[in-house]
């Protein structure tokens, strides 16, 4: 199913064709998953969207961040489980207000548009019961936008970097997806609310998409 969930990077730049191209869609709520440190652009969100903001990274818990910090591993999917173990409260948060979130489209977007929308659809994903190779291809959807992104910014190609990383460790990027979805532990919302809050007979569809504009 598509239009249900729609994960995206940063809405900074986000046009007002941009705009009502989410309110045709259905989009409705936002989850914003951004540090507080990275909202110095901070958007405005039409009236007819109702904006939450809940962090996902919990970075101000330092011993934690400082194993993970500037080595490759950041950007793969072999930190969520660790995440996941030390503050749960986070995605047990975000997973709330997914469900808790009015009628209509719920978008969430972060920075690229990856790691933390990147966990938080897996999550969603699993709670709705979705296969597993499922999931992982639609994980796997952001480097596309990814690859654009950086380069469009300018940015260091830290997707080469995880490859290097993956390959340096005998692992492949699927098979990190993999391992994290069959060891989750209690999400703080149960698959019976995803599913009736995201009915998978709905007329909406579930999108796994960069945002438009």
């Amino acid at each position: 199913p598509r239009g249900q969930l729609i994960r995206a990077d940063s809405l900074d730049h986000l046009t007002t064709r941009g705009w009502d191209a989410l309110l045709e869609y259905g989009v409705r709520s936002l989850v914003d998953l951004r540090n507080n440190d990275e909202l110095d652009s901070l958007y405005s969100t039409p009236a007819e969207v109702t904006r939450f903001h809940l962090p996902l990274d919990g970075r101000e818990n330092r011993k934690y961040w400082s194993r993970w910090e500037g080595r490759w591993e950041f950007g793969t999917p072999l930190y969520y489980s660790s995440h996941l173990q030390h503050m749960p409260e986070r995605s047990h948060q975000a997973l709330q207000a997914l469900v808790q979130a009015p009628p209509g489209g719920v978008l969430f977007p972060c920075g690229l548009g990856r790691d933390r929308t990147g966990m938080l659809a897996l999550l969603a994903l699993y709670l709705w019961e979705v296969e597993i190779e499922e999931a992982i291809q639609d994980y796997l959807t952001s480097r596309p936008g990814v690859e654009a992104l950086q380069k469009a910014r300018g940015q260091t190609d830290h997707l080469r970097l995880i490859d290097e990383g993956l390959a340096a460790a005998g692992l492949c990027l699927a098979e990190t997806i993999r391992t994290f979805l069959t060891e989750l532990p209690p999400l703080g919302v149960s698959r019976a609310e995803v599913q009736a809050r995201f009915p998978m007979d709905s007329r909406m569809r579930l999108s796994s998409s960069e945002s438009p504009e």
